[in-house]
């Protein structure tokens, strides 16, 4: 799920300026150790590097190519404990861009902000690291696109388009299209530990950044100091193939749950309350039979849908304190009104007033226009195994339908064009993930999250030994940001301290999702 809050920016610059810029007085020096690293003054607030890595690390002394990374130097440099490297999932998210680094190392708060160089990387094949991607391929026959997830009389038509898009790849890809596992991530994140000159590292991951650092920590145990994974993807689940069915799991729950807790607060603080899953159906089943012409656009009942779960997905992100959801709730409430209610006559002013509230959701769950789609979707090719026949493709999208309505199909399809990949996964990792850390991870989740659902944490923890979970009792996607008095403190006590809670924990969020 690559996607990008651009509201983060604006709630992070002052607060960075004040804790980043002392510690950007000094000159930047290279770091002390091999292939040390040469920093440089970039984004006003930071400091950027480049450095190089194999292509194939089962061959280092061959053709190499750039790793390109971001830094927020600790603020009190004389108390700095060492860096902590950041991934915020995609997978394939841009670090170097800033505005996804400058919002997490915002939302990690003063306290590691002054303590650690906190250091986010563009994975290989992303970003301005060296990229993957793909175009059409001389010779090979187009096939017409079709919508993410297809209905039935659609399916051949989507397995042409992904037949399409495999040639072209085949045809057209660099070479980097066989070396783009999240394993290989975690060796280049193990060589730029080496050229920091540091024996061990701290890492914080997010979503499908959790799963990088658990392959790390599986493939490095003995180098990570401490490992705070939030929004946390069962790692074995995600290596067999399985997360988009727990994707599309947890995206239904945390909707349906939502329009719940709708219902529970009342018309005052959430205006769908009163049926609220019930109304948003027939608002989605009218948008199907009916596409809604709004000024600058017309919206359908799959776009209504995918904006449904985008903005949950968004709401409150790391702790900005925006809920998407409550702004779709109103807009769902407008269009309600609009098809079955006393202002179902057209011509009245709320088109206006709805394709406002449309634009002013899509600014703040818009896809991330700067990140690879192309290498996201390579990443998860080669990192599970995937069925090559059709029909499997087609069951499971009706199975995950029938167990998850509005949602299993959505999650089911996403990843259809893994079906006889042609990049290699044999340098993926995919297990174990029995982790046996010095300092066992710390995991926290939302309990109603629409991404990463809490089951995925649960699995997770079960496979790394003594590892402590904290479930914030919120929506959205990861709890960074969302519970200042309680899950703040246990992160810092565990990244700073090495000192984990002494047994899990349950917090409440700073907001109510209808607040």
């Amino acid at each position: 799920m690559n996607k990008r809050n651009t509201i983060l920016a604006a709630a992070t610059a002052a607060v960075l300026t004040a804790a980043v810029a002392p510690a950007l007085l000094a000159n930047a020096e290279p770091d002390a150790g091999p292939n040390a690293l040469t920093w440089s003054s970039c984004l006003v607030l930071f400091q950027c590097a480049k450095t190089e890595v194999p292509l194939d690390h089962a061959d280092p002394a061959g053709k190499k190519i750039t790793i390109s990374m971001i830094k927020a130097p600790a603020a009190d440099q004389s108390r700095k404990i060492g860096p902590l490297f950041l991934n915020p999932g995609g997978p394939g998210i841009t670090m170097t861009d800033g505005i996804y680094f400058a919002g997490i190392v915002n939302a990690l708060g003063p306290a590691v902000r002054d303590r650690f160089d906190i250091i986010g990387i563009d994975p290989r094949g992303t970003g301005q690291s060296t990229p993957f991607g793909c175009t059409a391929a001389p010779g090979v026959p187009p096939a017409e696109a079709v919508s993410n997830w297809p209905d039935p009389p659609q399916y051949q038509q989507k397995f042409a388009h992904d037949e399409y898009l495999r040639a072209s790849c085949a045809a057209t890809a660099p070479e980097i299209t066989y070396h783009l596992s999240t394993a290989d991530t975690a060796r280049d994140l193990d060589l730029v530990r080496e050229a920091l000159g540091e024996q061990k590292i701290s890492y914080f991951g997010t979503s499908y950044g959790s799963y990088l650092g658990a392959t790390y920590a599986a493939l490095f145990p003995t180098r990570v100091r401490a490992m705070a994974l939030d929004g946390v993807v069962d790692p074995t689940m995600y290596a067999e193939g399985k997360l988009s069915a727990k994707w599309s799991e947890a995206s239904a729950e945390a909707v349906y749950s939502g329009f719940e807790r709708c219902d529970q607060v009342g018309f005052f603080r959430c205006p769908l309350a009163g049926d609220a899953r019930g109304r948003w159906e027939r608002v989605v089943d009218s948008l199907y039979r009916e596409p809604l012409a709004l000024p600058g656009m017309t919206l359908d009942g799959k776009t209504f849908q995918g904006l449904t779960q985008n903005a949950m997905s968004m709401d409150r992100l790391a702790g900005v304190p925006v809920s998407t959801f409550s702004v779709l709730v109103a807009f769902t409430k407008g269009v309600d009104l609009l098809r079955f209610g006393p202002l179902s006559v057209r011509g009245n002013g709320l088109l206006d007033q709805l394709g406002g509230q449309l634009r002013q959701l899509l600014d703040a769950t818009k896809e991330e226009e700067k990140v690879a789609v192309d290498a996201a979707r390579a990443i998860q090719c080669v990192d599970s195994p995937w069925p090559a026949d059709q029909q499997s493709w087609i069951d499971s999208a009706e199975q995950a339908e029938a167990a998850y309505p509005r949602f299993g199909a959505m999650g089911a399809w996403s990843v259809s064009l893994c079906a006889n990949w042609p990049g290699s996964g044999k340098s993926s990792y995919r297990g174990p993930f029995d982790l046996k850390l010095d300092t066992p991870p710390l995991l926290s989740n939302p309990t109603h999250d629409a991404n990463t659902g809490i089951s995925g944490a649960r699995g997770a923890q079960r496979q790394f030994a003594g590892s402590r979970l904290v479930e914030v009792e919120t929506w959205g996607h990861t709890a960074l940001g969302k519970s200042a008095n309680c899950l703040t403190p246990i992160t810092n006590a565990y990244l700073i301290d090495l000192k984990p809670p002494e047994r899990d924990v349950r917090c409440r969020p700073d907001h109510a999702l209808f607040g």
